[in-house]
């Protein structure tokens, strides 16, 4: 698919720019495509260092439910996730950009 290629190329190429390296390669890679009423169960990439996501529609704004369809991470890394203790995250980050209020 050359969307998918197009992506991975792209996402590369960030990698490389964001680390000041000439290379990168991709453990594993995968297209979820989401309707109404879908959802992403948590998941882990543990053998990743970086993990890319694209959306190419935030979808519809659902009024009475702004976090509906809003992406999550939670990263037993970052202190703000895990605040009762190392490596249990239990609390996630949610970029602002992605809400809709």
């Amino acid at each position: 698919m050359p969307a998918a290629q197009l992506l991975s190329m792209r996402a590369m190429l960030m990698v490389c720019h964001l680390r000041g390296v000439n290379s990168v390669h991709i453990l594993d890679r995968w297209l979820n495509v989401m309707e109404t009423g879908d959802y992403s169960a948590p998941h882990c990439h543990y053998d990743a260092e970086i993990a890319a996501v694209y959306f190419l529609d935030s979808g519809e704004a659902v009024p009475n439910d702004p976090f509906d369809g809003a992406f999550e991470l939670m990263d037993p890394r970052i202190p703000f996730c895990c605040t009762n203790g190392p490596e249990r995250p239990i609390r996630g980050l949610m970029p602002l950009s992605l809400i809709h209020i």
